[in-house]
């Protein structure tokens, strides 16, 4: 353009008079012509290509650049006009599985939902995202016990646990159940489980919506992530625009007959048989949680509360007996023995001695435990008891025997600790089992509408189809006369090709499962 204007003194007038229309990028550099420079000439943009994509940043280091080099000052200008308007809190939709979401908030939503036990948390169970593979995975998935009905009840199921399902919905797929089956040569063969599968998707969908819940009813965390947003550090937002071209079935069977309630009717079959299917779940889950609670729970309680007692009772006797380096004192066949060595050996002879290994045998006391030594067909064991039996594997390690025997005594107190832990565990785990079984199907109103509707539907189409019968019936016994130049179908109808050019598909009615209108972080 400078060539066919005169030379490249006209530059500066070229650039001011496309002001608007081109950019140059401040990482190129300045506009340096003036001083003999070779920068001037780099980075230069369009438009449509400058005044796009992260705009946000490009407005920071347009400014940024026009502190030093007020040519960078029209850059700002116009990026401030294309800047997307900020999102409220309202707007922003964070999606279950979302990377940029912190993973300390997966865990504290995991372990708050499923009331996964504090010994638990960060130790045997924990969160991990992987940026090569971009998978989330939840180490220790079976580790939380079977009574815990918000893990194999409440969102999970007999087939898949809670956490498994939240495993799937962080890595966006769909729960499945396969029941494995062989065939007549004994081959394995995989079939999906519908109604299982149906149960574990319900389980899915439940913890989908508790996340929403649990994100967006913190504001401290909402406010959090307004922030990532808007000082661009998630991926930019984004909208998908869904452009529904095909009919469905129903649609399709509603036009070839003129009536838009036959498309209602398929529906409502659809919704009402999904909510029978979900209630009979229910009912199925809330029989097993009344049989948990009259006879399973009180049962763990009262097994739980007896080994308590017993732990207590022993513990008073092992600590009046403390073990002491320079005090050794074991006695073993008779002979109490003061160095751990020859008590360790009179053990291994103890062991030879044994004439009946279907018989335990009296072997001896230590730490005012009277022990007794058994074998169960593999291995020699020593056990221990006051009011609760204690055992020690033995091994050909003549010292290691004696610490494997002070080592079951010494699990004595944290034995303790854990069984009240547990206990604590069983009573909370029964109240929510208790509140579970009471809990009514919560979609009862919408399925007795829904049914009520159905059938209402049901008479008056029957009734319509009857009176069409008896109507054809009488027309195919009048004779048409001929010449009429009629252009309509039978009764009345007119042609289902101009029918489908005309039809305006309708907003479809909301199930829950659509796609909210604001805008989704992804």
């Amino acid at each position: 353009m400078a060539s066919l204007m005169g030379g490249s003194e006209k530059i500066p007038q070229i650039v001011s008079d496309l002001k608007g229309i081109i950019f140059k990028d401040p990482d190129s550099g300045p506009f340096d012509m003036e001083a003999g420079g070779d920068q001037w000439q780099k980075g230069w943009q369009a438009a449509d290509e400058y005044l796009s994509g992260n705009v946000r940043l490009k407005l920071e280091k347009a400014r940024l650049a026009a502190e030093k080099h007020p040519e960078f000052a029209v850059n700002a200008e116009y990026l401030e006009k294309v800047q997307p308007k900020d999102l409220t809190a309202p707007e922003i939709s964070a999606r279950i599985g979302s990377p940029w979401i912190d993973t300390k908030y997966y865990k504290q939503f995991m372990f708050s939902l499923f009331q996964t036990p504090g010994y638990l948390q960060d130790k045997k169970m924990n969160i991990i995202y992987s940026d090569v593979s971009g998978e989330w995975s939840i180490r220790g998935k079976s580790e939380d016990s079977r009574t815990n009905t918000r893990v194999w009840n409440t969102y999970g199921t007999k087939r898949i646990n809670a956490y498994a399902i939240l495993e799937a919905s962080l890595n966006q797929r769909s729960v499945q159940i396969f029941d494995t089956h062989y065939d007549e040569e004994g081959k394995e063969i995989r079939v999906l489980n519908e109604k299982e599968t149906a149960i574990a998707q319900q389980k899915q969908e439940a913890i989908k919506e508790a996340f929403q819940d649990y994100t967006w009813g913190l504001v401290e965390s909402k406010q959090k992530f307004i922030g990532q947003i808007m000082t661009s550090k998630s991926p930019a937002r984004s909208i998908e625009d869904v452009d529904a071209t095909a009919l469905s079935y129903a649609e399709v069977k509603m036009l070839a007959t003129g009536d838009p309630r036959i498309k209602q009717k398929m529906d409502l079959d659809i919704q009402v048989t999904k909510l029978k299917m979900l209630k009979a779940n229910h009912s199925a889950q809330q029989y097993e949680m009344q049989d948990k609670v009259r006879g399973y729970y009180p049962n763990k309680i009262k097994e739980t509360k007896l080994l308590i007692d017993c732990l207590k009772a022993d513990l008073p006797l092992l600590e009046a007996h403390p073990v002491k380096e320079d005090a050794f004192s074991m006695e073993v066949m008779g002979t109490v023995y003061t160095d751990r060595k020859e008590a360790g050996q009179a053990i291994v002879a103890a062991c030879r001695l044994m004439d009946e290994p279907d018989k335990d045998m009296e072997l001896g006391t230590y730490r005012g435990f009277s022990m007794k030594l058994c074998f169960d067909g593999s291995a020699f064991k020593v056990t221990m008891k006051q009011h609760l039996t204690h055992t020690a594997d033995l091994s050909s390690d003549i010292v290691g025997n004696i610490s494997r025997i002070n080592n079951a005594l010494e699990k004595i107190p944290q034995s303790l600790t854990n069984h009240e832990q547990n206990l604590k565990r069983l009573h909370t785990e029964l109240e929510s089992a208790k509140e579970e079984a009471g809990r009514p199907f919560p979609q009862e109103e919408e399925l007795a509408e829904k049914s009520a509707l159905l059938a209402e539907l049901n008479t008056v189409l029957d009734n319509e189809e009857k009176g069409r019968g008896a109507e054809k019936e009488n027309q195919e016994r009048e004779p048409v006369p001929e010449g009429s130049g009629s252009k309509e179908t039978p009764a009345g109808k007119t042609s289902i090709l101009k029918t489908l050019k005309e039809y305006e598909r309708p907003v479809p009615v909301s199930s829950g499962m659509e796609r909210s209108p604001k805008q989704e972080v992804i």
